[in-house]
């Protein structure tokens, strides 16, 4: 019982830190980004299958990246319009995912984003696409201090799950420009026999944590004087 009640409290830590993470944040040269890129588009926030609430914490999710963004002084064009225009397409090709697999499909899916980007290029005046996801992946905990001395005395902490931020900016053309990720909340942990997995309602309900991820993942942005 009471290697339980220290996994639950273990829930409820931070910080956190990805252990996987790209070497590089940006996929061309820095220079490059900050001489050509003003304004982005956002795409609808990608979210993991069974997600409570998902246009609550989509909407959340790219409220404050927006206003970072801002901060940095781009200008955003809201994800309505990456929607609208992508299901033009989309929708007359019959979809861009396989039905069956769920697979994309590769030539489909270009035909739809050299579509999308050529509007909103034409009438947005948009640079290029920020795609943010959330995806579960495994984290370390950074501080020993976090974790309760009980938890230290009597389980080794073998697995910690937990959502990750992810933005990814890629250019008219489709090309990575930028991808970073960071951890967010610890999700489920695996600590000697002891599985405690965190309810997936009470998650995306604090903006400090939210907030801390999406300064994070945008932190080396240039920033705009324009």
């Amino acid at each position: 019982m009471k290697t339980a009640l220290t996994v639950c409290a273990l829930l409820a830590c931070q910080p956190l830190q990805a252990i996987a993470e790209d070497d590089e944040r940006f996929k061309m040269p820095k220079a490059h980004f900050e001489q050509t890129v003003r304004t982005l588009a956002i795409a609808p926030v990608s979210l993991p299958a069974g997600t409570p609430d998902a246009t609550n914490a989509r909407q959340r999710i790219e409220r404050l990246l927006t206003v970072e963004l801002e901060r940095r002084g781009y200008g955003v064009v809201a994800s309505p319009v990456f929607i609208r225009l992508w299901r033009d397409l989309s929708g007359k090709l019959g979809g861009v995912f396989d039905p069956v697999s769920g697979t994309r499909i590769d030539d489909r899916w270009k035909l739809a984003f050299d579509y999308t980007a050529r509007e909103l290029k034409s009438g947005y005046q948009v640079d290029a696409i920020l795609f943010p996801s959330v995806i579960i992946g495994e984290v370390t905990v950074s501080s020993l201090e976090a974790i309760p001395p009980a938890m230290r005395a009597q389980s080794e902490i073998q697995l910690a799950l937990g959502t990750h931020l992810r933005v990814t900016i890629r250019d008219l053309n489709a090309a990575r420009m930028y991808q970073w990720s960071s951890a967010m909340e610890v999700t489920e942990v695996f600590a000697g026999r002891s599985h405690e997995k965190r309810p997936a309602s009470e998650l995306y309900r604090l903006d400090d944590k939210l907030e801390r991820a999406v300064a994070r993942v945008l932190r080396d942005l240039p920033e705009r004087s324009e």
